[in-house]
């Protein structure tokens, strides 16, 4: 990344990849305590994943604060619906779990499109004014 926002935007990439890493942890053990195997290599994850790729070739700070408040909001959409589909099942254990995942990426969904104030870039979806 290049630009004269890069050791802020560094240190909020940082903190929602520390973010992530949590996560990944939490599904994982959830997964594990329902009786499935966590698989977590890259090459399966890279595999499974229904995320939209992240553009490779951008380099400047603003088109990446725009690609990642995109892919945030894909995985917020995606979790709300994950959450959805365990009340339906009566998986109310599960639903917690997401939830605090929801509760968490909705927050940094809100800081990293507060770079984009303003910007035409500004992906749709929720407003600050939806989150916690």
């Amino acid at each position: 990344m290049k630009g004269p926002t890069f050791f802020t935007l560094h240190q909020l990439f940082d903190q929602i990849n520390e973010d992530a890493e949590e996560y990944v942890d939490l599904i994982a053990e959830r997964a594990v305590q329902l009786g499935a195997t966590a698989e977590g290599t890259v090459q399966i994850v890279a595999q499974r994943s229904s995320l939209k790729p992240y553009p490779i070739e951008i380099s400047e700070g603003r088109a990446h604060v725009t690609a990642l408040a995109n892919a945030l909001a894909e995985v917020a959409a995606k979790t709300r619906a994950a959450i959805d589909e365990c009340g339906q099942i009566g998986d109310q254990t599960s639903a917690d779990v997401l939830t605090e995942i929801s509760r968490s990426v909705d927050k940094h969904l809100w800081f990293v499109e507060a770079h984009l104030a303003g910007s035409h870039e500004r992906r749709l979806g929720p407003t600050p004014e939806n989150h916690e």
